[in-house]
């Protein structure tokens, strides 16, 4: 929900600076008289132009940021998932010999799995 409403309070910022573009390209229009009007137009969609390039820039930033955080929480759960696979190991193969060392090893395996495509 907070990224929703980010995002909506996002959209409405870049609405209100289009809208006060506009009453400012607008209002030096009937200053300046219908001569100026294709040098304002450009310079109106000139800024238009740069205010959504920063929109894109930002979203594309914000999803490149999305997968990194991503990539570490998977980094951490395989961290987490060997960190207790060594003891579990040497606690199986003391009591279960090559057996217990392949089950607990494949069950680790599973488990691993598991972690990861949830995380994606």
């Amino acid at each position: 929900m907070a990224v929703a409403e980010q995002n909506q309070s996002a959209t409405r910022t870049r609405k209100a600076e289009v809208q006060r573009e506009l009453n400012t390209h607008v209002n030096t229009l009937r200053d300046l008289g219908p001569e100026y009007t294709d040098s304002l137009a450009e310079s109106f969609l000139d800024r238009i132009e740069q205010l959504a390039g920063t929109r894109t820039r930002s979203a594309i930033d914000t999803r490149g940021a999305t997968q990194i955080n991503k990539y570490h929480e998977q980094r951490k759960t395989l961290a987490m998932i060997f960190a207790f696979s060594i003891p579990l190991l040497a606690i199986a193969g003391a009591f279960g010999g090559l057996v217990g060392v392949a089950v607990v090893g494949g069950a680790l395996g599973l488990i691993a799995i598991v972690a990861i495509t949830h995380n994606l």
